[in-house]
């Protein structure tokens, strides 16, 4: 009897690490599986499964798409990172493709982000501003209390849709998942551009011709995450004897970013320094603007993503690859620590790099 138990509460948790995809993506599903156990899964997703019965959402969750949905609403709760977000949203071009019109719910210090949309309609942080009668259908990013909660709340008896179901691996490649998820929802087998429809992207006014980009080179400094920050921009630079007749910014915020960006200053170099001096809105158009951005695996990088940057040298962790964050024509120049940490890539690796890219006549 044991093991019967032991066996189906393993079967559970075989949910979090399994891929409701028709096409899988990019996952360290395995890795999770090493880190938590299967039984430690198994209750997560009874638990899950107890709080979607008795909240009434059970039956109403939906594995496909009715023909009859013509306005839905995404609520996107769950996390409140510019990263994250510009992920896990990047397929929502895709309702122009399906008759269907999408408004946005989400935190307050994402709305900004996206209240300018060419693909969402409404934007708001505030549910008590809709009425659950103007929606055919809810979309919700985890079978998750958070990402839940709103939902419960104001559109209790709406049928909704999951963009990861029970899967709940840290780590994936979110932006091709919510492409290939949309498509599944809508039964639609072949998708025109679909590596497009998976990438971070912000709306087309954001974005500047190669003609205007007036800044050759973008350095990010600083980050929230200590495991994912670059502190020795200033000895990459110094290893580098060509930036004179370049047009460089320094961007970021912070004290780490202010502390870097002084040591970078007292090179003597031609510098534009805006460190702890952009609001949001002008960090995405100072990145619109740059040819060649370095930049540490964070919210700047997807910025720098959806606003099509030419070229990027980004800096990971060896636990968080390149497949699993940006596009395919980003890889080339993506350089990954042999550790957990960004700040052990050596200078002298990301020095070569820059002197490759810039090499080719990129910039």
């Amino acid at each position: 009897m044991m093991n019967f138990f032991i066996h189906w509460l393993h079967k559970q948790g075989q949910e979090i690490v399994t891929q409701p995809l028709s096409h899988q993506v990019a996952g360290m599903q395995e890795a999770y599986i090493r880190t938590e156990g299967l039984s430690k899964l198994g209750w997560r997703v009874i638990r899950r499964k107890i709080y979607l019965f008795f909240s009434g959402q059970h039956s109403l969750m939906k594995d496909k798409a009715e023909a009859s949905w013509k306005k839905g609403l995404w609520i996107y709760f769950r996390t409140a990172q510019i990263g994250d977000s510009l992920m896990d949203l990047a397929a929502r071009d895709f309702f122009n493709s399906c008759g269907c019109r999408v408004d946005l719910l989400t935190h307050e210090k994402l709305k900004d982000l996206y209240e300018a949309d060419e693909w969402f309609g409404h934007v708001t942080s505030d549910a008590n501003s809709l009425k659950a009668e103007d929606y055919d259908f809810v979309i919700i990013q985890s079978v998750h209390h958070r990402a839940l909660k709103a939902k419960v709340q104001f559109f209790k008896s709406k049928p909704w849709l999951c963009m990861q179901g029970f899967y709940d691996v840290p780590d994936f490649a979110r932006a091709p998942w919510g492409a290939q998820r949309l498509m599944d929802f809508w039964s639609i087998q072949n998708y025109k551009d679909l590596e497009r429809l998976g990438t971070q992207k912000l709306s087309s006014q954001r974005l500047v011709s190669y003609e205007n980009k007036i800044t050759d080179i973008t350095i990010v400094l600083g980050g929230v995450d200590p495991v994912r920050t670059y502190p020795h921009w200033d000895q990459v630079l110094q290893l580098l004897g060509f930036f004179q007749n370049k047009a460089i910014t320094l961007m970021g915020t912070g004290e780490v970013a202010e502390l870097t960006g002084q040591a970078i200053l007292n090179l003597n170099l031609k510098i534009r320094n805006m460190v702890n001096q952009l609001s949001l809105s002008e960090c995405i158009d100072e990145l619109a603007r740059t040819k060649l951005l370095l930049v540490a695996d964070g919210g700047a990088m997807h910025l720098g993503v959806a606003v099509q940057v030419p070229q990027m040298v980004s800096l990971f962790i060896k636990e968080i690859p390149p497949n699993l964050r940006i596009p395919n024509r980003y890889h080339e120049h993506a350089i990954v620590s042999n550790t957990g940490f960004i700040k052990d890539i050596d200078p002298s690796q990301i020095a070569k790099k820059i002197e490759y890219v810039l090499a080719g006549e990129i910039i």
